[in-house]
């Protein structure tokens, strides 16, 4: 207990035992031939800290390992196959895309963007960004992300951080200092969405 190794399995289990409710639930709509008639959304509110960063758990920090997650969509009368999409997009596209998949326009000034051209093998106008905040002891704490890009900027230590994903997935190295163009444009990005 208390080990990394431990807590990887335990979390892995959580994996499988989800998975095997998610294959049961899925069996019983197909048994029923009700499969077509709804729209099947998996995600989470977070993923989770394995040590990757000398943490455990979640909501103390904006790394990929608490912020990525799953989002699966299937469309009513979706083929079996999927496809998995690359592009970097947010969980605020939910409701629009599900209002879209309903035949119901988005209220004027909605967050988000219909994700339905994604679904449909396509892609979506404009550069790819995600934007997170409010985790549990540093609300101050911001991050925007575009596609190859991630700032990180903590207002109470007064701490920014920035990496070239593509070059550095696992966020070891902070540019803040050396890429003063790559800073400005993601601060610039930033200060918009605020």
């Amino acid at each position: 207990p208390g080990t990394r190794e431990a807590w990887r399995t335990s979390y892995a289990a959580g994996v499988r035992a989800f998975d095997r409710a998610l294959g049961g639930f899925l069996d019983t709509l197909a048994v029923e031939a009700i499969e077509d008639d709804f729209i099947l959304i998996v995600t989470s509110d977070h993923g989770e800290e394995l040590v990757e960063h000398g943490a455990w758990g979640h909501g103390d920090e904006l790394y990929e390992e608490q912020l990525w997650v799953p989002l699966l969509i299937v469309p009513p009368g979706s083929p079996v196959e999927g496809r998995r999409v690359e592009r970097v997009v947010s969980l605020i596209d939910v409701m629009p895309t599900l209002l879209a998949m309903s035949g119901i326009e988005a209220p004027a000034g909605i967050a988000g963007q219909d994700l339905g051209p994604l679904l449909r093998g396509g892609d979506l106008e404009g550069e790819a960004r995600a934007f997170a905040s409010g985790v549990k002891r540093r609300p101050d704490m911001k991050m925007v992300r575009t596609q190859a890009e991630k700032l990180v900027r903590d207002q109470q230590p007064g701490s920014v951080r920035l990496f070239d994903l593509s070059e550095d997935p696992a966020e070891r190295h902070n540019l803040a200092g050396s890429d003063t163009a790559g800073l400005a444009q993601l601060d610039a990005l930033l200060a918009q969405h605020r």
